[in-house]
């Protein structure tokens, strides 16, 4: 079932550790939620409140514990920037309006950063995703983004988990599927993070990371030359 169409337009809620989604067919089907939730405290499973409208206090525990998430388990992750700055000025101008009720509009706000790392370091491709965000066209308004959200609905939209994501980012991994047409690696299923695509004995992940090229055997830290000056010894 595609998970993106209609989270904040329909309501839907889930239970906090549990959530039922209705297939094609009509049976249904029980999906773990992810373990983070419980970890960090982002969600009580001991109170089931998906149908309770959510207030911008919870909004923002449950994305300071996501960004948590993030880096710890996809260490390196790429344009973390603008979920960090977020975050960062949460803590430093803590608001008044942390019991006030929060609309689709700012949820979306808050969820549009993490589904652009989600994005870019592939997070999309390895589930199938369609869609850049969970919700239509991005881009144009709408007049449900003045509806209050619930609970469920922002369980929804935080139901993700990196801890499988290797951490390349999707630009990372087309640069090394195009490298070679006559070689037997042509899309992102093979290209994994710890192989070493050029064969320079530094893997494709901590080549992104130092900034040098996967596809470069000469461009790696491997191939830096040390030169030593040695004394030589006297008769």
């Amino acid at each position: 079932m595609n998970k993106v169409r209609a989270i904040l337009r329909d309501g839907y809620a889930r239970a906090c550790l549990l959530v039922v989604l209705a297939t094609a067919s009509g049976a249904f089907v029980v999906i773990a939620a992810p373990q983070w939730w419980t970890d960090s405290g982002a969600v009580n499973s001991a109170i089931q409140d998906d149908y309770a409208v959510i207030n911008q206090g919870q909004l923002k525990n449950i994305a300071s514990k996501a960004l948590e998430h993030i880096e710890l388990k996809a260490p390196g992750t790429p344009n973390l920037t603008a979920i960090q700055a977020l975050v960062n000025d949460w803590d430093v101008n803590p608001g008044n309006n942390d019991y006030a009720a929060v609309n689709a509009g700012q949820l979306k706000a808050v969820v549009a950063p993490f589904y652009d790392v989600l994005e870019d370091i592939g997070y999309h491709a390895q589930e199938g995703w369609q869609y850049t965000y969970p919700w239509d066209d991005p881009l144009a308004g709408s007049a449900d983004d003045y509806a209050l959200v619930n609970a469920g609905q922002v369980k929804q939209l935080f139901d993700f988990d990196v801890t499988n994501i290797d951490g390349l980012p999707t630009s990372i991994k087309q640069l090394i599927v195009e490298a070679d047409p006559d070689d037997e690696i042509t899309d992102f299923s093979h290209v994994s993070s710890g192989d070493d695509y050029d064969g320079d004995g530094i893997d494709n992940l901590t080549e992104y990371q130092e900034g040098t090229d996967p596809t470069d055997p000469l461009s790696s830290s491997a191939q830096l030359i040390v030169l030593k000056v040695f004394t030589p010894l006297e008769d």
